[in-house]
């Protein structure tokens, strides 16, 4: 889309600050849809199509990390617990957002009392309802 934007070809932007210089001039609107169903989109002409997959086990630790912590990193102890969590949500970055906004500020003992959570049960349904999006 950039390449056409800017009518370069096999362009590659490798930092965000160069995106944003070359498009400084630049008016457009651009509109993002979301769907897995691609029919949706062909059928109104939408033929420009990016898609986006799930972010690494590391990447979508980071992304609940920096909601549940406000750091890319984990708190020590938390280390297996965060990393259930994020394997319930599925990896999916709404579901990483979510929970890891929901764990900030708790306590270890907070996210581990034992019949709190049905993990399991949470986790699909938390990533069946994500995946309707």
């Amino acid at each position: 889309m950039l390449s056409q934007i800017i009518n370069q070809k096999d362009i590659k932007i490798r930092h965000l600050d160069v995106a944003k210089d070359r498009l400084k001039d630049k008016r457009m609107l651009v509109i993002i849809i979301t769907t897995q169903d691609k029919r949706v989109l062909h059928r109104h002409g939408i033929n420009h199509i990016h898609e986006v997959g799930l972010p690494s086990d590391g990447k979508a630790l980071k992304i609940f990390c920096m909601y549940g912590f406000g750091q890319k990193s984990l708190y020590y102890g938390f280390e297996s617990l965060a990393r259930k969590v994020t394997q319930l949500a599925g990896n999916l970055p709404l579901g990483l957002m979510i929970m890891g906004s929901y764990f900030r500020g708790m306590s270890r003992h907070e996210w581990d009392i034992p019949g709190k959570w049905n993990y399991q049960g949470y986790g699909l349904a938390l990533t069946e309802k994500l995946k309707a999006f």
